[in-house]
């Protein structure tokens, strides 16, 4: 069985905004999307036939793309260190099932993989939406102008419709002057004329430039500068993922690795120790003069593996985060911490990824 279609592929566009992930790589014709078509079916390839089915199934869906990528991902990077796996085992005196058991000889760990958006569930369906009318916009066949998407506000609850401003977008393109708005875009990138548009369901503001047409690559909308600013919280969400899976399965008596895919573009190295040790704060020392003598960080009793200044979680052995994707699949992020408190501590020699040892409250990388 092969995951992919193998078939004649003309399809040179960029992915829509909330296009199916799957049917965009198995249709594309870009050498890029070839590259990432190949790499998964290299992967698919070392599974055992039994399981096959399932993986394809669940991979062709929207919800479960980003999931069963990540445990592909896991599968093979385990089955390059020469581990054997087994795919959802069972757990004595559990009902539920981790995704992998690795073993070697005579030791075994038990694997769970998570993905985390550090978005709720109503803010992927807001996404969803807004992506939606993104893709709509885009889909407007016009070789000669792009837009700056400034302001984007839906108004109504439900999915709005776009016929109304695509009229008034095809009115506005035809009250216009090509080589005149080609002009003033190489003059001023920025244009100050800003155009307003609004009904029942929807306000948006925008400007118009003028692109010469070798550069057009069938998308309408040059810049989106109306996605909302939020607080970058990270930390919590990797936090609660890591919670979430930490009981599931009760007690174990092998090693136990949580690994999370954090899909959050804003997640670094200060994110992780966050949310392993807790919280970073700093603590400032001033003298008798009231001048500042010294300063340092600490971290809050409230992270994974400690809280309340005591030891937690140690049915956990290790943590290992990644920030991967389809853009950055051969070379990704990733953080694994090691636990040496935990209560079946991993052997690090069978484990070829670069550590970071979690110990006295703190990183050491190793």
């Amino acid at each position: 069985m092969k995951l992919f279609d193998n078939k004649n592929r003309v399809n040179l566009k960029p992915a829509k905004s909330n296009e199916n992930t799957y049917d965009y790589l198995n249709n594309s014709a870009r050498e890029e999307v070839e590259e990432v078509r190949n790499k998964l079916e290299k992967w698919f390839s070392i599974y055992p036939e039994e399981e096959k089915f399932e993986i394809k199934r669940r991979i062709k869906t929207r919800e479960q793309f980003d999931s069963t990528f990540f445990e592909m991902y896991l599968y093979n990077l385990f089955t390059e260190m020469n581990f054997n796996i087994e795919s959802h085992p069972e757990i004595k005196d559990s009902d539920n099932k981790p995704d992998f058991l690795i073993s070697k000889v005579d030791k075994q760990i038990y694997v769970e993989a998570k993905v985390d958006y550090n978005l709720s569930e109503k803010e992927k369906k807001e996404r969803r939406k807004l992506n939606h009318l993104i893709d709509s916009i885009n889909s407007i066949n016009n070789n000669k102008y792009k837009l700056i998407l400034e302001e984007l506000n839906i108004l109504s609850k439900d999915q709005p419709s776009m016929k109304k401003f695509r009229n008034h977008l095809q009115n506005q393109f035809l009250e216009l002057d090509y080589k005149e708005v080609i002009e003033k875009t190489k003059e001023d990138f920025s244009i100050p004329k800003t155009y307003t548009y609004s009904d029942d369901d929807l306000y948006i503001e925008y400007k118009i430039i003028g692109i010469p047409e070798i550069y057009n690559d069938n998308r309408l909308i040059q810049i989106e500068g109306f996605r909302p600013v939020e607080w970058i919280n990270c930390h919590i969400s990797l936090r609660d993922s890591l919670f979430k899976k930490s009981s599931r399965y009760g007690e174990m008596e092998v090693p136990f690795i949580i690994a999370v895919n954090c899909l959050d573009y804003f997640l670094d190295e200060d994110d992780v120790r966050r949310a392993v040790l807790g919280d970073i704060k700093t603590s400032l020392y001033f003298d008798n003069r009231g001048e500042l003598a010294y300063s340092y960080d600490y971290h809050e009793d409230n992270g994974f593996f400690s809280y309340n200044h005591r030891e937690q979680n140690n049915n956990v052995s290790g943590v290992l985060v990644y920030k991967l994707g389809l853009g950055n699949i051969d070379n990704p992020k990733y953080w694994f911490i090691y636990n040496p408190n935990a209560k079946y501590p991993l052997d690090l020699e069978d484990i070829s990824l670069d550590s970071i040892i979690f110990k006295d409250g703190e990183f050491i990388k190793e």
